[in-house]
């Protein structure tokens, strides 16, 4: 398991109405860091996500149950992952997304633990 430390959330980057979470490494651009969660991750490339793996945000834990055709790509090389608390659709899946279940945001802190697979 590899783990990535929050080093800095954006004032904008958690809305409890979209259940969704952007995380970008430190070289994101001013613009992003606003609406991001930003992650350092020592090793990103010896990650590979995919459904039925576990991700835990400190001691929360969550499934996931679809991994996004780019997902793992843009980890490797950004640091980038949208994390999704919601229901896979049928159509219009987030690229970069990895949907986690359950369906609720984590508390986000910076200096917590990002545990991945």
């Amino acid at each position: 398991m590899k783990e990535g430390k929050i080093i800095a959330v954006g004032k904008d980057a958690i809305d409890e109405k979209e259940k969704i979470l952007l995380f970008f490494g430190d070289k994101a651009t001013e613009g992003l860091r606003r609406y991001s969660i930003i992650q350092e991750i020592s090793d990103p490339q010896a990650i590979t996500i995919k459904p039925g793996d576990q991700i835990a945000f400190d001691q929360k834990s969550y499934v996931v149950t679809f991994v996004g055709n780019i997902a793992n790509q843009n980890l490797h090389s950004l640091q980038h992952v949208t994390f999704v608390f919601d229901t896979v659709p049928e159509t219009n899946v987030i690229a970069n997304g990895i949907y986690l279940a359950p369906d609720e945001l984590p508390e986000i802190a910076v200096g917590m633990t990002v545990t991945y697979p």
